[in-house]
């Protein structure tokens, strides 16, 4: 990696952090068959511009609706818009048309001329994904006159579609590593390119009769119905034209969030309908249920909070141009404390923690988790992976985190140990109550110990929800930094089941609008999408899986290391601390027990010279097990043995896929596409686990 970041890629990072919110995206994937006459061709074209184009405006009247002559809805959905996206004077809402540009419908809507109809309401954006690479898949085309632009050839709109495609502002183009040999092994690279271009779509618009969607009566597995139906199981929509014209455009419905399937003729009111619950998400604020009120619920209310809270943290983090991205956690984007949070204590848990930090039996510990943790860093002085975009999301995410648990724990620690001073204030002032300075010195001390705790409890009321919402946002974005060089992606949302948004918050603990991390991931995933990605080519092949092996699972096994270790050196010695206090309690309470037997009720008199050793042992005798309980509070609060259990079962689950990378790079009749399939898996699991 070079000593500094390109101007270009510092800005990515700049802008993130100077508004998180991302604009609406939506992803639209384009499927059909590759033959039909030109009265289907001159109908299908008519037909899905108009879809287009209503779904544009529809679009660009949530960012800049008609204040004047909107509807309550509108303006409703307005306002959950503006709090969800980056709504700002000049934002267009996204529309990715995403095809395998087979000749035939899969081309229609992706020429540069189609995006310039639409300029003024929305940015038309293509992608493409390709079964092979460029050069092998334009032998699937003949050099005859391309029915969907008849002065070119197939080969000819190929090229020219590719153009326009890689000459884009930020070209999103991916050549899956598909076996062109022979027709089975064609046909299989035909259907997981359908399967990755359903992944990378939230809505299908399919060219096809609609009389079935069984492959039962289909040699070849790959085919318009077998995308409808992968986009079906997906659960997502589908609108379906027919070529023939004999049977209107039609909206096969997802069946997400508790919804049946359902099929209904495409109109300005469903299509109005079905981009508010794939773009405003409003089956998750729950407003087709409730109804449009001018007076937002109270699930929208702590939802949208939740979103004007990522904007407001970025007060709190710092930008500098010098520190590199590792991709793992450092890079330019950085947690700041200001001066009030460092009033308060805000580094008091981590200079606790230094107290009782044992390097050598850290190194004891982390040696003993590496003996089975073979996996060195490989070759990466050749990547030509970049996903700063992802990241610099990620990084905003993470440092919030990063700041918010620091003031969390720290509060926490503070509120135990002012609580504990409180007891060992009264107990002194019990103890020697005789004299009147050290009684009011007690209790004048119990009374600000009190005081201390209330405002310390009340300025962090907040702080645990968001340091939970903040690193579970970090998570979701996490597995799409290293996936989106291999030309998939990640979705948090799918991996909740939708009883978790429907009837339960998805991060609990007793706060309310968490379904905003899955809805906030998801709009990044959608608007960042996939760069170019030659994975057929093999030094890119080997780039990107150098860039995972090194950066992710390197990465994370290395942290999971520190962190187990470091977890459980802490665990060790604050409870071993605990046990002594307690033994030191018995063997005190014993001396008490002692003086109880030789004088009168215990009390010693003053003249004797045990007086004051009397006095000091039930001070100690209470002393001890205040300590004892102060140290186990905080321990458990911290978790220290927990936090370094989930760092070992996370280091099994990265060591799990150590052989698999290395048997990947070693062995070169395995593709790409099987790395990316594993790798998806994987990170789907990571994302249950969260």
């Amino acid at each position: 990696m070079t000593e500094t970041l390109c101007s270009e890629r510092l800005e990515i990072y700049r802008k993130t952090l100077e508004y998180p919110k991302v604009p609406i995206a939506l992803r639209v994937g384009i499927v059909g068959p590759r033959k039909f006459t030109k009265a289907q061709e001159s109908y299908c074209s008519q037909q899905l511009e108009q879809v287009i184009e209503q779904i544009a405006f529809v679009l660009h009247n949530y960012v800049s609706p008609n204040e004047t002559k909107g509807s309550e809805t509108e303006r409703q959905y307005h306002r959950i818009a503006s709090e969800l996206y980056d709504c700002r004077e000049n934002s267009l809402p996204i529309i990715r048309l995403t095809s395998s540009l087979a000749v035939g419908v899969d081309r229609l809507g992706m020429s540069a001329g189609f995006a310039k109809k639409l300029h003024k309401i929305a940015r038309i954006e293509h992608a493409a994904i390709l079964p092979f690479s460029k050069s092998q898949y334009r032998n699937d085309f003949e050099h005859k006159s391309s029915i969907t632009n008849p002065a070119l050839t197939e080969a000819q709109e190929f090229d020219q579609l590719i153009d326009n495609v890689v000459s884009q502002s930020v070209p999103r183009l991916v050549e899956l590593d598909g076996d062109y040999t022979n027709d089975d092994s064609r046909d299989a690279a035909y259907f997981r390119c359908s399967k990755v271009l359903v992944e990378n779509c939230d809505l299908i618009i399919a060219v096809y009769d609609g009389n079935s969607i069984s492959n039962k009566n289909n040699k070849h597995k790959a085919g318009t119905q077998s995308s409808v139906q992968l986009a079906l199981d997906a659960r997502k929509p589908v609108i379906q034209i027919d070529p023939s014209g004999q049977q209107s455009c039609q909206i096969l419905q997802s069946t997400r969030f508790g919804r049946g399937e359902a099929v209904e003729t495409t109109s300005q009111t469903s299509i109005e309908t079905l981009l508010s619950r794939l773009v405003l998400f409003t089956d998750i604020f729950r407003l087709d249920a409730g109804g449009v009120s001018s007076a937002p619920s109270d699930r929208e209310n702590a939802i949208l909070r939740s979103a004007e809270a990522l904007q407001k943290g970025t007060k709190f983090l710092n930008f500098d141009g010098r520190c590199l991205p590792d991709y793992d956690y450092r890079g330019p984007i950085n947690a700041k404390f200001s001066a009030f949070d460092k009033l308060r204590g805000s580094h008091s848990f981590n200079w606790f923690k230094q107290l009782f930090f044992d390097a050598k039996r850290v190194s004891q510990i982390k040696s003993e988790y590496k003996k089975n943790d073979t996996f060195n860093q490989v070759d990466e002085a050749e990547t030509t992976v970049c996903p700063d975009a992802y990241f610099s999301h990620f990084q905003v995410a993470d440092s919030l985190a990063v700041r918010y648990a620091a003031i969390h724990r720290s509060t926490f620690f503070l509120i135990y140990t002012l609580a504990a001073l409180a007891l060992i204030s009264a107990a002194v002032g019990a103890i020697f109550k005789d004299y009147t300075a050290v009684l009011y010195t007690s209790v004048g001390l119990k009374a600000v110990a009190l005081i201390s705790i209330y405002l310390l409890y009340r300025y962090d009321a907040h702080n645990h929800h968001l340091w939970l919402q903040s690193r579970c946002l970090a998570e979701a974005i996490r597995p799409n930094v290293f996936l989106s060089a291999l030309g998939r992606c990640f979705s948090f949302l799918d991996t909740r089941s939708s009883d978790e948004f429907m009837h339960r918050e998805v991060l609990g603990h007793g706060h309310s609008g968490g379904q905003w991390v899955c809805i906030h991931a998801e709009a990044v995933t959608r608007y960042i999408g996939f760069r170019q990605c030659p994975m057929a080519d093999t030094n890119y092949r080997e780039s990107a899986i150098a860039f995972l092996q090194n950066k992710w699972l390197k990465g994370q096994s290395n942290y999971h290391i520190n962190n187990a270790a470091k977890m459980k050196q802490l665990g060790e010695k604050l409870s071993s601390w605990t046990h002594w206090l307690f033994y030191l309690t018995a063997v005190f309470l014993v001396f008490k027990v002692v003086f109880i037997f030789l004088y009168t009720n215990g009390k010693v008199p003053e003249t004797s010279f045990w007086y004051y050793p009397s006095k000091l042992t039930t001070l100690l005798t209470i002393l001890f097990p205040i300590l004892a309980s102060f140290l186990f509070a905080v321990r458990n609060h911290a978790e220290f043995d927990i936090s370094s259990q989930r760092s070992l079962t996370m280091l099994a689950f990265f060591n799990s896929m150590k052989e698999y990378f290395i048997r990947l790079r070693s062995d070169k009749n395995l593709g790409i596409t099987r790395s990316v399939s594993y790798t998806h898996l994987r990170a789907h699991e990571t994302g249950r686990n969260l």
